[in-house]
């Protein structure tokens, strides 16, 4: 019997402890429904960027730019008309993420009410603001393993904000980007189709905002 490595997707015999073609660790869950394994990937720290008051989310887990032509989602700043092209570098270092402020961006790139300068870098932190010109974001660093299968309160807790486990509880909420109301959604996937405090004419818009997770006493 065999089974697919969840880092290199090379068949490997389905009592490995060891992947023989990668050599990732694979470690089985015990309790699993449906008499289902779970093999995961080491946890590594995911950085959660939410757009501030609208709600959209951004997750980072490697090192890249961010900007209208960077390398880390530039769709999702393509409309940030203040944002540089290339306005900051994330870093991954000894499971910290760091960022740096680049010298192609001409407005400012801030954590807290700190000004970041071009080739120093700074930590960033769980519950830090990160502002990228104009735009503000609430910063959550978590742990996010890959699976392959895994119970709905795994998979909250594996993108749960470091220290905070399901049993101490946090929501998911959808918030509309026109009048800033908050809806609290059942999953990260889940939608709201139409604001009740906004007009015939903007009530839909919310439509197109994503789920941020939050701490359920916020």
């Amino acid at each position: 019997m065999s089974m697919e490595c969840p880092n290199c997707y090379e068949e490997i015999g389905s009592d490995a402890t060891k992947c023989i073609v990668c050599g990732i660790a694979l470690h089985k869950a015990n309790g699993t429904s449906n008499n289902q394994e779970q093999i995961t990937h080491p946890a590594s720290p995911v950085l959660t960027l939410t757009l501030m008051p609208t709600g959209e989310v951004l997750r980072i887990a490697s090192d890249g730019i961010i900007g209208r032509e960077g390398n880390i989602e530039p769709e999702f700043f393509s409309g940030f008309e203040y944002v540089a092209r290339l306005q900051c570098e994330i870093t991954l270092d000894n499971n910290e993420y760091k960022v740096e402020h680049l010298q192609t961006a001409t407005n400012p790139t801030s954590i807290g009410n700190i000004v970041l300068r071009p080739k120093l870098k700074m930590t960033i932190r769980d519950g830090d603001i990160l502002t990228l010109a104009d735009k503000s974001f609430r910063v959550n660093i978590g742990i996010e393993a890959t699976v392959d299968s895994i119970s709905e309160d795994a998979a909250l807790t594996s993108i749960a904000p470091q220290g905070v486990t399901a049993a101490s509880g946090f929501k998911y909420i959808v918030t509309c980007r026109e009048c800033g109301t908050e809806y609290p959604v059942a999953s990260a996937d889940d939608r709201i189709q139409e604001c009740s405090n906004c007009d015939d004419y903007d009530k839909h818009k919310i439509s197109r905002a994503t789920a941020a997770l939050r701490y359920a006493d916020r």
